[in-house]
């Protein structure tokens, strides 16, 4: 049988992004088994890998999908650093080598690199291959929706969530009868203002969330409570102070939380207001409000694209910018 191995990287969202390719290769390749490659973590400090407990609690089960380290295996792992070093240096040359060439470099190594995605899903020919990127196209995602929604919303996945007890407070605040909830994230720390990210404040809050509110009012006439998620909490709280809104009664900080308590919470709200981050992305994306769910989204992405350029836009979407104008 053939092995293709598909690296995990980056935080929750991206690797969730990452197994939906997974899947995909899966059910495109009956005869490879799909190894996933979690050797990154061993020195990455900054994210955890986290699916990991999806898989552990899930009821999902196929024998051709498997965790792995690339690392001991040393000769398939060397022709990867080399590839790594030779995209760094490309990258910091501004691309001297143009796509086709890279591509052409890439099968030499025995490597796919998808920075984003283009809907495709390769045929495995090789023997051993490596997959590599963040593969953040909605196609992918809903080519296997249902299988994702499978695996993260499991029962006893989210019993074992709700042991904690602060866990268990913030979810019966979220699904009180008596409110709407609106989940609002705002990515506000200082790897995204390093990484010259846009940084979305109380324009695209006020506009966003008054937005909201004119819906609901028309659909429920219902009182709204705002549940708001932040890797920044305190900054986060600072942009709520002089902003008031018709129907708001009550607003929550998610705090104590790790990334799966947060995006099980997420995904229990209504209504979203999402910033430019793939962990947010798919608090709306797994919600279990699938009826009249209501999703603003910025409008500039990151510094070179607007979401209606990446490939996990999707129609429904409300598009804001950073001054608070809504983009048709």
């Amino acid at each position: 049988m053939k092995k293709a191995y598909l690296k995990m990287r980056g935080g929750l969202g991206n690797q969730l992004f990452i197994l939906c390719y997974g899947l995909n290769l899966l059910a495109e390749n009956p005869d490879t088994e799909i190894l996933i490659d979690i050797g990154e973590y061993q020195n990455y400090k900054i994210r955890n890998f986290e699916i990991g407990e999806y898989l552990k609690y899930s009821k999902y089960n196929n024998e051709r999908l498997k965790l792995e380290n690339l690392s001991n295996l040393n000769w398939l792992n060397i022709k990867y650093k080399i590839f790594r070093v030779l995209d760094f240096i490309n990258r910091r040359l501004e691309m001297i080598m143009s796509e086709e060439k890279f591509n052409i470099l890439s099968s030499i190594f025995d490597i796919y690199y998808f920075q984003q995605g283009d809907g495709s899903i390769v045929n495995i020919k090789k023997k051993h291959c490596i997959f590599t990127g963040y593969f953040q196209d909605v196609r992918y995602v809903n080519n296997c929706l249902d299988t994702i929604f499978e695996i993260t919303n499991d029962n006893s996945f989210h019993e074992h969530l709700k042991k904690n007890y602060i866990v268990k407070q913030y979810l019966e605040e979220i699904e009180d009868p008596n409110y709407t909830s609106v989940a609002i994230s705002l990515r506000l720390g200082k790897d995204y203002i390093k990484a010259n990210y846009p940084i979305y404040k109380e324009n695209y809050v006020n506009s966003a969330v008054s937005y909201i509110v004119k819906k609901i009012d028309r659909l429920k006439k219902k009182k709204i409570k705002l549940i708001v998620f932040s890797d920044e909490l305190e900054e986060a709280k600072e942009i709520f102070e002089n902003l008031q809104f018709s129907l708001v009664e009550k607003i929550f900080f998610i705090a104590s939380t790790n990334p799966l308590e947060s995006l099980f919470l997420m995904t229990k709200c209504q209504h979203y207001i999402i910033s430019n981050s793939s962990f947010s992305w798919w608090g709306q994306k797994l919600s279990t409000n699938n009826t009249d769910k209501i999703v603003v989204a910025p409008y500039i992405w990151n510094k070179e694209k607007s979401i209606n350029e990446y490939l996990f836009y999707e129609n429904h979407y409300t598009t804001i910018d950073q001054k608070g104008n809504i983009i048709e």
